[in-house]
Order: structure tokens, then C-alpha cells, then sequence
């Protein structure tokens, strides 16, 4: 499967929901939402856009990414996913329950 930034993912699609998932509030900037796994772990993998401008993120419940710390669990990203060279990577874990792990922040211009 292909995605707005070209990435072939390597993460499958979790054919089973998650109702962890379920209380993570809807924004209107999501283009793109879809329950994957990533090694063991179960995520939400997004697409955002705002105003042309694309963000990619996986989102984790703090229970499954609790395990690592922040340069961990970007690593463990990096590691699953394939994140753009030189491209920076942000983790915010929220007091709502859920870890976020933004990336590959692009335009549709970008090459």
C-alpha cells in the first residue's frame, strides 16, 4: 500500500479493532486512519493534513508504549517504519491515555 508520501509501510493492518482506540477524540485534520500492528504492538497509523501540509504519525495506548522512553520508542519506530532520512521525529505522550509519534512532515511538493 502506497501513502501520500510514497512509503511502501511495512506494518500490517490489524484486521481485529482495538476499542482502546475508541475514546481517542476525532479531529477533522485526519485524512487517513488505520489500526495496524507494529511488531507487537497495536497502533492507529494517521495521516494529517493541515493547509497542504502532511504529517504522519502512529499513535500507541501509554500501556503498550510505557515500556520505552521517548528515544526508545522513536527508535522503535524508525526501526518498523519507513521514516524519511534527516526528518525529525516528535513523541507526546498525553494525559488522555495515548502516546503520539509524529513524522515525515511533507508537502505534496516534496520530493
Amino acid at each position: 500500500m502506497a501513502y501520500p508520501n510514497g512509503s511502501q509501510a511495512p506494518m500490517t493492518a490489524s484486521h481485529a479493532t482495538d476499542s482502546r482506540f475508541d475514546s481517542l477524540p476525532e479531529d477533522e485534520g485526519v485524512a487517513y486512519q488505520k489500526q495496524v500492528k507494529v511488531d507487537d504492538l497495536t497502533a492507529l497509523h494517521e495521516f494529517w493534513n493541515w493547509d497542504g501540509y502532511w504529517v504522519e504519525n502512529l499513535v500507541f495506548c501509554n500501556e503498550d508504549s510505557a515500556r520505552f522512553d521517548d528515544t526508545e520508542l522513536e527508535a522503535f519506530v524508525r526501526a518498523h517504519i519507513p521514516v524519511k532520512e534527516n526528518t525529525c521525529a516528535t513523541v507526546k505522550r498525553s494525559e488522555s491515555g495515548y502516546t503520539f509519534v509524529n513524522f515525515d512532515h511533507f508537502t505534496l511538493n516534496d520530493d
